[in-house]
């Protein structure tokens, strides 16, 4: 979320990138953070569980995410803005003493150029997807179709774990 909020963001005149940093990430910090806490939440919850195998696993999800969140706040926020210093200096990513050409050179002033991926959703997949009434109806159609397959699918469903894998 922070990565791509920074990427998408244009920088202020009067700031610099590491105030750039610190704006995004008050604009995405919240939602990082009630993110973290409801899948925290969650697995605290299911550690509540009496099955050894499904309390262990979200006794250690829950302490997993937890920690991640942490991390992500600390010193996930200083390696991106270790980052944003290098790229404006114009240094490569695995070879941070060499430069880089004068082509990929980005000005303390533009935003960062989209990603390939994203301009193929942009302007390729969501025309395509929502371009005409009868791709929306097709979409919606498959979606339902698979939908209606998976609710037939419920009666042949063992009900509880493999005693042997138990």
């Amino acid at each position: 979320i922070l990565v791509q909020a920074l990427q998408r963001d244009t920088k202020n005149s009067w700031e610099t990138s590491d105030d750039q940093v610190v704006r995004i990430f008050g604009t995405v910090g919240p939602s990082m953070l009630l993110s973290a806490a409801s899948e925290v939440i969650a697995f605290a919850c299911g550690s509540l569980s009496t099955q050894p195998a499904v309390h262990d696993f979200s006794l250690y999800a829950s302490v997993a995410v937890f920690i991640n969140f942490l991390l992500q706040v600390s010193i996930f926020l200083v390696l991106v803005i270790w980052d944003r210093r290098r790229e404006l200096n114009e240094r490569v990513d695995v070879f941070c003493c060499a430069t880089a050409s004068s082509e990929i050179h980005i000005a303390e002033g533009e935003s960062r150029p989209s990603s390939p991926l994203y301009l193929f959703i942009k302007k390729c997949w969501v025309p395509a997807l929502l371009g005409t009434t009868v791709m929306r109806f097709l979409v919606m159609s498959l979606f339902g179709l698979s939908f209606c397959l998976s609710l037939s699918a419920i009666p042949h469903l063992d009900i509880g774990l493999d005693q042997q894998l138990a």
